[in-house]
């Protein structure tokens, strides 16, 4: 029909798609610059100046306002209906591409087509940057099969048709292809030679018409032969050649840019427009969440690659099987569904499925060399984003006859990656010495063998990464990160194909052992369950490597407070390696001084340190006086010392240790600041804070040289020292560190990891200790949610986190509620470590503390000698806890005035303090604090006086003058001076005191 005769409808879209492209000329802007300004996309842009769509009356509106111009002037509302001007008319019948354009396209523009942009921004810059000189080398994009280079080329057609005179395509699959392709075009050029029989003929002329004319763009889509294609191209041409490959190096034929798969947004929209659940203009926000993730599901199994989303977004459509369906077909027929072709008969553009797409590509390699296509059944197994070459290099060892030969050939190796990267069958990032491979590929590939085939290059891919994981330690961590996600995977593989052999063993315990080290300890313990049953299968039960993972996993329960399923572990592992290896040997050593840790955390001193005095000894027989594991014994035993309060004999035992470390490992080895570390505790207990921290700072820089500022050991450093920072008063510098430390554990570990627990408890204490009791509880109550959630209700460190929140309810006078946690804290740690331990007793102390805030007297004196008692038997006397209970007996005795009964414990608390910890120690000074309150109590007014003065003395020097100790020891000595009517030193205490409460005082809302 002619013109007059087109619809109102159609003839508003071409009026209105014709001034929209003229508006946008006039402006001088990009598509990508009016998509921007409306809130759209480049290609919802393109459409509408093409006419194949309308605007919405939104994006009218919006338009409207972008270029000043009314809804009729851009052609939404003609003037007279039915009409439009003749200016309009003749620009129109010039504007479509098939009129206007020498044009031979093979496809319909895709209407699903999704983002891209980037690629076609660079694309049409390469190829206009120099519009009118000549060319001497094609441009190129490449990529795997179905990545949708040829919807690109196609796209990039359309999109940009108004910036050429003359659109030429040919198909260049076989040279038999090319050369009729290429010939045609005589035809459509409309050639005097184009009836010529000679094909030489044919070809220099339409050789001839390219080199003489310009403006034009030649696609050659699909080569697969780059010298057919040099060979019929001019030398050089006024136009522009874009070529789509599978093919990587295409030597001085073109340059390349590579399609990489569709990323998880561009995936999601092209699926969800492709099944038609959403509309070419419409954003994502209209559908609902979960619409989106099972979507997203399918995107995530496909891997982002179009073709296969393609072929989904059909079958979807074809059947109405919905994405759930889908993808419960797809982990059930998975090959079926990636094997079947598309049946529509409107679309013809890729009717092959996924695995015929590739299955030309299988078959080159395999032809041209059988060590690239073994190379390409190992990586079918492997994970696929980060392949590390060393699994060739170092495990090649471990596989085929073919591929063993690689192991010291690296011009074998470059030669067979040469003939895959040939056909974008994997990607090679040399700096990295990575290799990666698309999910679908190895699905294709291992969907093609028997499934004895692949058991055997399951094994094989597990032989080798086994032998290419190399013994864990610091110089090793990086080599561990890039085999970790490999090792992961072979887990999968042991239980899908049933393989039970040794070097899968020594595999999972090597990685188990690496992600113990960096706190990732649930994988580790499937790691090394795993482990445990192949050795139960396949060795004997009194095999070393049985006790190896024995004592690991062993290991692991005791890190993860499990000590109840640790000890059998532990104890199996030691008669093993008794029996076996004898009592001497350095690995019956590793078990004794694991039983030692696990003996000190259940709080059995005697017996922890038999077990780590036993290891010491066959350490000092079998090793060097200065071997790493003399150190750690010595360690061990410094720990033991520190928790008993030996702070001199564990002061001595931490700087054997440390001399060792510095000496074999290095001044900057992180094991050297771990001792450090734990030499600061020694000092801080000590009170001797200035001491203390100097050991934490060096620590600190170690670990931050050695292991970077986001590690897991920085951010237990940051936490210590902020502990030394509190136990000063120093508020505000303590709690920066524990955010800092916080926020390195959620971004290592994520928001819901144990160490991220602790640096909530850790800040839970520092905001009571402020007064903050709000925030602190807020903390406490995050702190138990993570706790419960992942170590589960009975765990110890639990009733540390109850313990602490109880305490927030104490202060506040919530005698009930405090109450209530304190006995649930005590039942969790009486049924994990024994109704003795030394946390048992801070327990019940702190509850008879509850029971005295009451007026409770007589039911706080039982808990308070029951506490002592467990402290005396698990301490000895001289510990100061020990002075800690003598001081709540005392006080206890005080509040119901008994001064002789307080009198005698405070003094016994003080004698304890003064010997162990020393005359000027913030606890000494409490101690003296204590018998001053009696002192006044009693009417003894100068004695009192003379100890407050002292108290006052030792807090100042100790903790600085602005603590809160210093607030509550003016308060109380105010007291005494208005008794003895000396009104002007209480003022001036009261002042002072008052300064100090007010700098810790909660803000007021």
């Amino acid at each position: 029909m002619g013109t007059g005769e087109i619809p109102t409808v159609k003839k508003l879209s071409r009026v209105a798609s014709f001034r929209l492209k003229q508006e946008r000329e006039r402006h001088g802007w990009t598509q990508n610059q009016v998509a921007e300004n409306v809130g759209t996309t480049q290609t919802n842009v393109s459409r509408w100046e093409t006419g194949e769509t309308v605007p919405g009356p939104y994006y009218r509106q919006k338009l409207g306002q972008l270029f000043g111009k009314t809804l009729e002037e851009l052609g939404f509302v003609l003037e007279v209906e039915g009409e439009s001007s003749e200016q309009d008319e003749q620009a129109i019948a010039t504007f479509n591409p098939q009129m206007q354009n020498i044009w031979n396209i093979p496809y319909r523009r895709n209407p699903f087509f999704t983002g891209r942009e980037e690629l076609l921004d660079q694309l049409h810059h390469i190829l206009t940057k120099n519009k009118f000189a000549a060319l001497t080398q094609a441009q190129a994009i490449s990529g795997l099969g179905g990545i949708g280079k040829t919807q690109i080329a196609v796209e990039y057609a359309y999109r940009y048709s108004e910036s050429y005179s003359a659109f030429l395509w040919i198909a260049a699959s076989s040279r038999g292809t090319l050369i009729a392709d290429f010939m045609a075009l005589a035809d459509l050029l409309r050639l005097p030679e184009r009836d010529e029989q000679n094909q030489d003929a044919v070809i220099s002329a339409v050789k001839r018409w390219l080199a003489t004319h310009k403006n034009w763009l030649l696609i050659i889509d699909n080569v697969d032969d780059p010298k057919a294609v040099f060979d019929i191209l001019p030398m050089q041409t006024r136009g522009k050649v874009l070529l789509t490959t599978r093919l990587q190096a295409l030597g001085p034929l073109a340059q390349s840019i590579e399609v990489e798969k569709m990323a998880m947004r561009e995936g999601l929209l092209f699926l969800l427009r492709r099944t038609k659940v959403l509309l070419p203009d419409a954003a994502l926000d209209e559908l609902t969440d979960e619409e989106q993730i099972q979507a997203a599901k399918i995107v995530t199994v496909l891997d982002g690659l179009p073709l296969a989303l393609d072929h989904a977004g059909a079958y979807i459509e074809e059947t109405q099987c919905g994405f759930v369906g889908y993808l419960d077909l797809y982990r059930t027929r998975r090959k079926e569904l990636l094997q079947k072709r598309r049946t529509s008969l409107l679309l013809s553009d890729h009717p092959e499925s996924v695995a015929t797409t590739w299955s030309l590509s299988f078959q080159k390699v395999e032809k041209e060399s059988t060590v690239a296509a073994d190379l390409l059944h190992l990586f079918a197994f492997l994970y696929p984003d980060a392949i590390p070459e060393e699994v060739i290099t170092e495990g090649a060892g471990a596989l085929d006859p073919i591929l063993s030969k690689l192991a010291n050939n690296p011009v074998g190796i470059n030669n067979a990656l040469g003939t895959l990267l040939r056909y974008s069958l994997i990607r090679r990032h040399s700096e990295a010495k990575l290799l990666s491979i698309h999910r679908l590929v190895q699905v294709v590939v291992r969907d093609g063998m028997q499934e004895d085939l692949q058991r055997t290059w399951a094994e094989r891919t597990i032989r080798a990464i086994a032998r290419a994981f190399p013994k864990v330690e610091l110089k090793t961590w990086d080599q561990c990160r890039r085999l970790l996600p490999h090792a992961l995977i072979s887990l999968e593989y042991i239980d899908e194909y049933v393989l039970a052999f040794p070097e899968a063993v020594h595999l999972f315990n090597k990685t188990a052992m690496y992600l113990v080290i960096h706190a990732q300890y649930t994988q580790a313990q499937l790691l090394l369950q795993k482990a445990l049953d192949i050795c139960q299968q396949i060795l004997a039960s009194t095999h070393p490597d049985t006790a190896i993972t024995l004592n690991d996993l062993g290991t692991l329960y005791l890190i993860q407070g499990n000590y109840q399923q640790s000890e059998p572990l532990l104890l199996n592992a030691l008669t093993i390696r008794e029996q076996v290896l004898g009592s001497e040997h350095p690995e019956t050593a590793t078990s004794l001084d694991n039983l030692g840790a696990l003996y000190s955390v259940l709080g059995k001193y005697k017996l922890a340190e038999e077990f780590y005095q036993r290891a010491f000894k066959i350490r000092q027989y079998a090793f060097e006086p200065n071997h790493p594991d003399i150190a750690l014994s010595l360690k061990h035993l410094a720990e033991l010392h520190t928790i008993q309060g030996e702070y001199e004999k564990a002061k001595g035992l931490y700087l054997q240790a440390l001399a060792i470390q510095e000496q074999v490992l290095g001044l900057n080895h992180p094991d050297v600041a771990k001792t450090l570390n734990d030499l600061a505790l020694v000092f801080r207990r000590k009170g001797d804070y200035q001491s203390a921290e100097r050991p934490y700072l060096q620590a600190l820089a170690i670990q931050e040289q050695v292991l970077g500022l986001n590690h897991p050991d920085v951010a237990k450093t940051l936490n210590d020292l902020a502990q030394l920072y509190r136990a000063q008063g120093e508020y505000v510098k303590a709690e920066p560190l524990y955010q800092s430390a916080l926020s390195i554990r959620k971004n290592f570990f994520g928001p819901n990891h144990p160490y991220v627990a602790q640096s909530h408890y850790s800040l839970a204490r520092l905001y009571l200790s402020q007064g903050k009791y709000p925030l602190a509880e807020e903390y406490c109550q995050e702190a138990w949610c993570i706790q419960e959630q992942q170590l589960g209700a009975n765990h110890p460190d639990i009733a540390d986190t109850l313990s602490t929140l109880a305490k927030i309810y104490q202060v506040q006078e919530n005698f009930n509620e405090a109450e209530l946690l304190y006995k649930r804290a005590l039942t969790i740690r009486e049924s994990t470590t024994g109704s003795d331990h030394p946390h048992v007793a801070f327990i019940i102390s702190s509850l008879g503390e509850v029971f005295q805030a009451q007026g409770k007297y007589q039911e706080a004196d039982p808990l308070i000698r029951r506490s002592l008692a467990i402290r005396i038997k698990s301490l000895g006397e001289q510990h100061p806890y020990i002075a800690y209970c003598l001081s709540n007996l005392a006080e206890n005795y005080y509040l119901q005035k008994d001064y002789v009964q307080a009198g005698r414990y405070f003094k016994e608390a003080l004698a304890i303090r003064e010997q162990v910890l020393g005359f000027a120690h913030p606890q000494t000074a409490s101690a003296y604090h204590n018998l001053a309150k009696l002192s006044f109590a009693q009417g003894q007014y100068k004695e009192a006086e003379s100890l407050f003065q002292k108290t006052l003395e030792i807090r100042e020097q100790s903790l600085g003058p602005e603590h809160p100790d210093v607030a509550t020891n003016l308060e109380h000595y105010a007291n005494l001076m208005r008794t003895m009517k000396r009104e002007d030193m209480a003022r001036k205490f009261e002042t002072r005191a008052q300064v100090i409460r007010a700098k810790y005082a909660k803000p007021t809302s």
